[in-house]
């Protein structure tokens, strides 16, 4: 019962990594347990309670696999989900060269430079960032942005546009924002980058102004995975700049421990004066 589920659920590499498909049972018919009664009356309801379609098989066969094999994965069935999952894996696990690996075959040429395939591409750029590849992914942005799709380049401008903040080019990082907006005027992940960019330069009155405005829109949408959006978009409207670095803390844990190094810290204290100071030289330090 349990293999015959997990042949239905595993990418098998002989069938281009889709999963196998076993002859449908018949409910009056014998159940393949060999057990001589019906299917029904035997391993139907066990089969449907197995919860095997929540289990992500395709690391196993990656791992089985020579690694001179992973590219073929590019042009085969399989599961996208599964591949998007495995890749979130690893990048928390910092396999980050193992990613490169399996990712790069994905975007040769003008290829798989659509909206289903930007989660990996998102990926494969964070992994360059991460081994400090910037070249690489700068070419990998320029290709995005000529052979992608509609979704794909809008995506891709909303990340130079941050970039381009990261660097202080706050009018840049604007143009960029714009043009991804005019491609996808809905798009809910302009939410977070207006709301960075506003904080950004400043403007914090206009960034509670727009957070009120996006809190409303999605909240219109009813959609659940909106939901931690939302409550960014709230926080903003209630604290401004503040929960930027709330969001920071959550991502980066030694941030926190830095602060709360800092929070148990002695006052500061002076340990030195300048008795020699002058309106040309402070001079010397004395303990």
């Amino acid at each position: 019962m349990v293999a015959r589920a997990a042949w239905g659920q595993c990418p098998n590499p002989h069938l281009q990594c889709a999963p196998g498909r076993l002859p449908e049972l018949q409910r009056n018919g014998p159940c393949h347990c060999g057990s001589g009664r019906k299917y029904k009356h035997c391993c139907l309801d066990a089969e449907r309670a197995v919860p095997l379609g929540q289990i992500n098989f395709l690391p196993w066969l990656i791992e089985a696999l020579p690694r001179k094999r992973w590219p073929q994965l590019a042009g085969s069935r399989v599961s996208l989900p599964m591949l998007i999952d495995l890749a979130h894996t690893w990048q928390r696990e910092r396999r980050e060269k193992d990613l490169v690996a399996l990712l790069e075959p994905w975007f040769k040429g003008d290829r798989h430079f659509s909206e289903r395939h930007e989660p990996l591409l998102d990926c494969l750029l964070d992994c360059y960032d991460a081994l400090g590849n910037p070249r690489k992914k700068q070419t990998l942005l320029e290709r995005g942005l000529k052979h992608g799709d509609r979704g794909m380049v809008a995506s891709l401008l909303q990340r130079q546009a941050a970039i381009a903040h990261d660097r202080g080019e706050i009018a840049q990082a604007w143009a960029y924002f714009q043009a991804a907006q005019r491609m996808q005027p809905d798009s809910p992940a302009l939410c977070h980058l207006e709301l960075l960019l506003l904080i950004g330069q400043g403007d914090e009155e206009r960034a509670r102004e727009r957070a009120r405005f996006w809190v409303q829109s999605l909240q219109r949408r009813r959609d659940p995975e909106l939901a931690g959006l939302i409550e960014l978009a709230q926080q903003v409207a209630r604290e401004g700049a503040a929960a930027f670095g709330d969001l920071m803390l959550q991502h980066e844990p030694h941030l926190a421990a830095i602060e709360a190094a800092l929070d148990e810290a002695p006052p500061a204290r002076a340990c030195y004066t300048l008795p020699y100071a002058s309106k040309d030289s402070v001079g010397p330090l004395k303990p």
